[in-house]
């Protein structure tokens, strides 16, 4: 299962359809909004969705909150995830750490990773080998 993009063989040169299971994107921006208790301050968000082993659609977002704060290694702390279960339409809130350069994300309680910057597009899933 997951949805069919169009990729360059690196072999033949030539384009060929493949299934896609996962992706992630990040971002900065900076809320607008008044009643915003981060009016004018750098956010980082970073997205990433997943399709896990019983073809269910996962989307889970992380976002910097007023209680993140930078480490001397770059790395933020205390990054509020959403996940959401897009089949069953159930929703789990955790916290992670976010690298301030690339926008990897690591979510310890579910052993999973969000990173944007990965060379297939992105990547989000487990960062356990299976046994």
């Amino acid at each position: 299962m997951g949805y069919k993009v169009q990729v360059l063989d690196k072999k033949t040169g030539k384009m060929k359809e493949v299934s896609k299971r996962s992706g992630a994107t990040t971002s900065v921006y900076f809320p607008t909004s008044k009643s915003s208790a981060n009016l004018g301050v750098e956010q980082h968000i970073t997205n990433g969705w997943f399709i896990n082993s019983n073809n269910e659609f996962i989307s889970i977002s992380c976002v910097t909150t007023k209680k993140t704060d930078l480490s001397p290694k770059g790395w933020y702390g205390s990054i509020f995830c959403t996940v959401t279960n897009k089949t069953s339409l159930t929703t789990s809130k955790f916290y992670g750490t976010m690298e301030k350069s690339t926008g990897k994300v690591v979510i310890d309680d579910l052993s999973m990773t969000i990173n944007p910057k990965a060379p297939n597009g992105g990547y989000c899933g487990t960062y356990l080998r299976k046994k």
